[in-house]
């Protein structure tokens, strides 16, 4: 009989794909690329950063509004660091709670306040501190700092 030689294929043909999977590689790729060119542009996919600075931000109103009836209420000050100390204590995502006085003094706070505050730059608030006006009638009375775990 013949000698069977064995047939050695080349190590670039070894792992080489078919045209038809470069192909669709290749739609693949450039769909992805226009869905991501879209999001920049149109803003499609939804953005986790953003959708939780909203969330925060509407907390931090809703307890501004708590506050400010409990101040119209009593203006005990030791009464209102007893709300927010609660407040803090029943939330899993609020580190510290404030009301600072338009001159800068605090006027009542949650135990770890003063220490894991971190004024936000320039008084916008950032994802981790939230800042929310306080007025009384048309003058500014002071404002509510509110602390959150980073996500």
């Amino acid at each position: 009989m013949a000698d069977a030689k064995a047939v050695t294929v080349p190590a670039s043909k070894r792992w080489a794909f078919s045209p038809t999977v470069r192909i669709s590689m290749g739609l693949v790729s450039m769909l992805l690329g226009l869905l991501m060119i879209l999001d920049l542009a149109l803003k499609i996919l939804p953005d986790k950063r953003a959708m939780t600075m909203e969330v925060r931000e509407q907390v931090s109103v809703h307890l501004a509004v708590q506050v400010r009836r409990v101040l119209n209420e009593n203006q005990d000050a030791s009464h209102l660091q007893d709300v927010l100390t609660e407040l803090v204590e029943q939330s899993g995502d609020i580190t510290s709670l404030a009301v600072r006085r338009d001159s800068g003094n605090l006027f009542a706070a949650s135990p770890l306040h003063e220490k894991t505050w971190e004024a936000p730059p320039l008084g916008a608030s950032t994802l981790n501190a939230v800042v929310v006006p306080l007025h009384a009638g048309d003058k500014r009375w002071g404002q509510l700092e509110v602390g959150f775990r980073s996500p």
